[in-house]
């Protein structure tokens, strides 16, 4: 599927600017594990309930099929609206980033490291000792980044594309600002409660 039919159909027309221009750089070469999807609402089948589908705008998957989606939480532009893990194995389903933004940063740290900050901030909510920000110290976040900059080589290119087009650096604390987001939108946990 060519990116041009991704941004057809995409449910917002006009395409946000700062998502149009994800998807075409990521169409060039691809630089960490997330595969840009055409919208399609049958690709939920499995892992949301029917009834919630169309809260949900799909934009790409990991490699272990799990979804990342806009939500459309509020009557805002798409850019403006949180982003979502959707788990194909059921779990984790959660906010991780507040805005598309936002999402442009945490990439540089790789998709799998975004399951593992909301997997560990989710247990924290039962285990009040287990606080996530005690756990990665900036010499951990820095070896993280480190090794996702040689398991994909054109990360480099993503992260000059990142500050010299869209005026934005890679995430510097993106532990706190996972755990933000999931506090920013409980609705969500809410939302899937109300929907079993």
């Amino acid at each position: 599927m060519t990116i041009e039919e991704v941004l057809k159909h995409f449910p917002e027309q006009p395409v946000p600017t700062i998502i149009e221009k994800l998807f075409r750089k990521h169409a060039d070469k691809g630089f960490v594990d997330f595969e840009v999807l055409a919208h399609d609402p049958t690709s939920f089948n499995q892992l949301l309930p029917n009834s919630i589908h169309d809260q949900f705008i799909l934009i790409g998957q990991h490699g272990s099929g799990s979804l990342i989606a806009i939500w459309k939480e509020k009557k805002l532009p798409a850019d403006q609206l949180p982003l979502v893990w959707i788990d194909s194995e059921g779990t984790p389903i959660n906010v991780f980033a507040n805005n598309f933004a936002e999402f442009l940063t945490l990439l540089p740290y790789d998709t799998g490291f975004i399951y593992d900050l909301i997997s560990k901030w989710e247990y924290f909510a039962n285990n009040p000792n287990s606080n996530p920000e005690n756990y990665y110290d900036s010499k951990m976040l820095k070896e993280i980044l480190e090794e996702t900059r040689i398991n994909y080589s054109s990360l480099a290119e993503y992260e000059k594309w990142l500050h010299d087009e869209m005026g934005l650096m890679t995430a510097t604390n993106p532990v706190k600002m996972v755990g933000d987001a999931i506090r920013n939108h409980p609705g969500m946990i809410e939302l899937l409660q109300k929907s079993k």
